[in-house]
């Protein structure tokens, strides 16, 4: 007997006719997708010969062609992706080149960016074909593209679901504040120091020459100026004889550490595997030396002090921001081109309003996610008003606008999960290291006070510190501090 399908007959007898007119069912409810995947004229459910023959206690899905009967069984429900945060986080670190399919959760996540793609699009022949060619890179651009358009804004909101506890655990705890305080609180410091620093052009690049033995000569005569009791001093003499110091990425201290070799042209402290300190400054033979010299030496006396990795501490930027601002009108009373050492500030600036634009966004974001409410195309237009004007685009280009930031900042987050951290660090000490610059520029001696935070960063809390400083007023409540 046979049972015919809008796709296929099936051949049955009465023992197997329950099953005939299940199988039926199943292929009539997804008849476009079993004409492309069943190859065959006649399934058989009592030939053993027939090359769509169904013994008993076997799935329709099993005579599939090209596609498993696991992938398929997942394929045809009503939506394929379940968490498509999750699929996007892989496939937009695969294009990014930040991570890279070499296991087996990994490709099994690509495949199922790829299934949903096609699940979606009712494109059953295109997924046929695809699963059949050997040529898959355009397809796979296609299915991106498709993949970022339509989980853009679900991969946004996953990752900074991901970041409250982080913050709360590395930020928020450590000045003993709860999430929405702290949320609140950084809105409202990257709001302060956008308010004080002007737009400024693109970063500069510093040439103004000058020699290794010129830049040493000037850091210990800096920090005999900045100390009397000469400690600084002979820490940064004992720095250089201990081979601490490297200059090049060349250097054999420094061939196997990561972060060095990946960013060869950025200043650092860093370790070795045996936990040995590394002060790592590029070599330009400008006034950039001394520059990056005297910020990365104050996160070396930080480390000094310290068992635990200065990174990791929320106000370890603010003594060596202070010290390198305050190294400016050393070199000026120097006698080193004013114009040239503004260029170090400058960058400084362009630096810091970057971090505190990108920071501000995020806060807002996450006072949206602490509040239960998903961030949304408008939700990102409003934070762009904020700090860009887009009356007079078009409808088409403020969308382009709103699209590119959300994937900025879902290429943000992918890159480095403690990005926040690092601008929240930066925003936080330029705004305070400030604020100790002019007291000490108005009479009150801020140095000793600085010194201290760089040796004591660690010996306790955050906020305890900043009042230790006189960086906030004693008695005054953390999150109301106005400063």
């Amino acid at each position: 007997m046979l049972l015919n399908t809008k796709v296929i007959p099936i051949e049955y007898n009465e023992q197997t006719k329950r099953k005939a007119q299940q199988i039926k069912r199943v292929i009539e409810k997804n008849p476009e997708f079993f004409k492309v995947f069943l190859k065959g004229d006649k399934i058989s459910l009592i030939d053993e010969k027939n090359p769509l023959y169904i013994k008993k206690g076997q799935s329709i899905l099993s005579c599939l062609d090209t596609i498993s009967a696991f992938d398929a069984t997942g394929f045809l429900k009503d939506r394929y992706t379940t968490t498509p945060e999750e699929i996007l986080y892989y496939w937009a670190s695969r294009y990014y080149g930040i991570g890279e399919y070499q296991n087996k959760e990994n490709r099994l996540r690509k495949m199922t960016g790829i299934y949903d793609y096609f699940h979606t699009m009712e494109d059953y022949q295109g997924l046929y074909n695809y699963l059949n060619s050997d040529e898959k890179e355009q397809v796979e651009e296609d299915v991106f593209t498709w993949l970022e358009s339509t989980y853009r804004y679900h991969l946004l909101n996953y990752l900074l679901v991901q970041q409250l506890p982080l913050l709360s655990r590395d930020v928020f705890s450590k000045f003993e504040i709860d999430e929405k305080e702290g949320i609140a609180w950084f809105q409202n410091l990257s709001r302060k120091v956008l308010e004080e620093l002007n737009p400024v052009d693109e970063e500069l690049k510093i040439t103004y020459p000058i020699s290794r033995k010129e830049t040493i000569t000037l850091f210990r005569e800096f920090l005999m100026q900045i100390d009397p009791t000469l400690e600084l001093l002979y820490q940064g003499i004992s720095m250089e004889f201990n081979h601490d110091l490297v200059t090049s990425k060349d250097n054999s201290r420094v061939k196997n550490i990561k972060s060095i070799q990946e960013s060869p042209n950025k200043a650092m402290v860093t370790f070795t595997k045996s936990r040995e300190k590394i002060v790592y400054v590029p070599w330009t033979n400008t006034l950039q030396d001394i520059y990056s010299l005297v910020h990365e030496f104050f996160h070396y006396i930080e480390e000094s002090n310290s068992n635990i990795y200065q990174s990791d501490n929320p106000i370890c930027e603010i003594a060596p921001i202070f010290f390198e601002l305050l190294l400016l009108d050393f070199l000026k009373e120097k006698g080193y081109p004013e114009e040239e050492v503004e260029k170090l500030r400058q960058n400084r600036e362009i630096d810091t309003l970057n971090d505190s634009q990108n920071l501000l966004s995020y806060m807002q974001f996450l006072e949206t996610i602490n509040s239960s409410r998903p961030v949304t195309p408008k939700k990102e237009e409003e934070v762009i008003r904020e700090y860009d004007a887009m009356e007079d685009l078009s409808e088409d280009i403020k969308d382009q606008i709103i699209e590119a930031t959300c994937d900025e900042q879902c290429e943000s987050l992918i890159d480095d999960p403690f990005y926040i951290i690092d601008i929240m660090k930066y925003t936080l000490a330029y705004y305070y290291a400030n604020i100790a610059l002019e007291k000490e520029q108005s009479g009150v001696s801020m140095i000793p006070s600085m010194i201290t935070l760089a040796k004591d960063v660690e010996k306790l809390p955050p906020r305890e510190i900043l009042k230790k400083t006189g960086l906030i007023e004693i008695g005054k409540v953390y999150r109301k501090e106005t400063t």
